[in-house]
């Protein structure tokens, strides 16, 4: 956690401690990937940060959130998990994402069509 991080858009020190939290506690499920892990983390975390009433006031809260709550509602914030991770160098990332190409390419088509909510 960055406790000099600036807050100007809100605080999202809490994230960091939650995204970690959320990653050790589905580590224990061994029935899961680490990017099965990585994705239902992202999905937590998109879910708490989308309840926060503060936040909605912010150019985070007005623009990227509604984005990733969209993302989540429909399904793609696995996609974009795998993205991050295939980013990273992780090889099981990018078979994921080579295996599922029609997630991919539907997210992608939604991503460059997304207009956020007035």
């Amino acid at each position: 956690m960055d406790l000099n991080a600036p807050k100007d858009e809100g605080n999202f020190g809490a994230m960091d401690l939650v995204l970690g939290t959320a990653l050790m506690l589905g580590d224990e499920d061994k029935n899961k990937s680490d990017g099965e892990i990585f994705a239902d983390a992202i999905d937590t975390v998109i879910g708490i940060l989308d309840e926060q009433k503060d936040l909605k006031k912010t150019f985070v809260g007005k623009n990227y959130i509604p984005y990733m709550a969209e993302m989540k509602r429909l399904g793609y914030s696995r996609v974009f998990a795998y993205l991050v991770l295939q980013q990273g160098g992780d090889e099981d990332a990018r078979s994921w994402l080579l295996e599922n190409r029609s997630k991919l390419a539907g997210f992608l088509t939604w991503a460059k069509t997304y207009t956020p909510p007035k």
